[in-house]
């Protein structure tokens, strides 16, 4: 069990919402016809709820999502939103993080864009970071402008 990249594709693969079809199904293609009908990445990132802060950089979109402040944590929940690490009482691997961060959150826009569309872990509550943080490559995409012709 110490083969890192196995461990994080199968947390990725097995995230109990990341393996919820329906709502992926849903989710990509609502992220799909806003990407269609947007006029550039920014008018895209702008008609998406993405959770609480959202940064475009070129063409990657990095979301990060924060503690919650829940009461009912473990001793090392720190008020993740994460179920899986919510009421841990002892700390745990970094390894969960990609359940949420590329399972649950980059699934959607794989399915939307394909499966080969770059999903990065970047951050999270369990290695000290401020929130869970995940950076995804959207596509390169000539956005199409509305002109009228003379």
């Amino acid at each position: 069990m110490d083969d890192k990249v196995f461990l994080q594709k199968m947390m990725t693969d097995r995230c109990p919402r990341g393996g919820d079809e329906a709502w992926k199904k849903q989710y990509s293609e609502t992220i799909k016809n806003n990407y269609d009908k947007s006029t550039s990445l920014e008018d895209f990132v702008a008609s998406m709820d993405f959770g609480d802060e959202k940064e475009l950089r070129g063409n990657v979109l990095i979301l990060t999502k924060y503690p919650e402040n829940q009461i009912d944590s473990g001793l090392c929940g720190m008020g993740y939103h994460c179920w899986l690490a919510h009421h841990a009482d002892k700390y745990i691997s970094d390894i969960y993080c990609y359940c949420c961060t590329v399972g649950h959150t980059g699934k959607p826009f794989q399915m939307a864009f394909g499966a080969d569309t770059k999903v990065e872990f970047i951050d999270s509550l369990i290695i000290g970071g401020k929130g869970c943080t995940v950076a995804i490559h959207l596509p390169e995409k000539t956005f199409m402008h509305n002109t009228v012709d003379s």
